[in-house]
């Protein structure tokens, strides 16, 4: 019976210490990817105040419809830049914060969905302002 316990105990204390490791793991691989889009995002997002005064440059030059098609761009790339401080501001309070390691989990993830979706975001609305800045849209 001693055995049958110490055995079950063992299995137990294994289970929980390889879960906890595997957990330990995925975190360590959503911060990695966090900062990994971080690095491909951050050099667009610097780049987004001399984009939008590019805008506004080419549509001094332009018709009314034109200027608002630059407004709307600029407001687009106004948004993609608060969306990417935002995120860096998210990142740095869940890094701060002593959570357990599932909430840590979950708030990486979550970081991960939402910096996917500024570069892409990001990514399309540079595209635009180039083809709108080359005369080309």
């Amino acid at each position: 019976m001693k055995t049958k316990i110490i055995i079950l105990l063992f299995s137990f204390f294994a289970f929980v210490g390889c879960k906890t490791g595997s957990s330990n793991t995925e975190l360590e691989t959503l911060k990695t990817q966090s900062m990994k889009l971080h690095d491909e995002v951050m050099p667009n997002t610097m780049k987004i105040s001399e984009i939008k005064k590019q805008v506004l440059e080419k549509a001094d030059t332009q018709d009314d419809a034109a200027k608002e098609i630059a407004q709307n761009i600029n407001s687009k790339l106004q948004a993609s830049e608060d969306q990417m401080y935002k995120w860096m501001e998210d990142l740095g309070n869940l890094m701060n914060q002593k959570t357990d390691e599932a909430a840590q989990v979950k708030g990486y993830k979550d970081l991960v969905s939402s910096v996917q979706k500024i570069k892409t975001d990001t990514d399309a609305t540079l595209k635009e302002a180039d083809a709108f800045i080359k005369g080309t849209k």
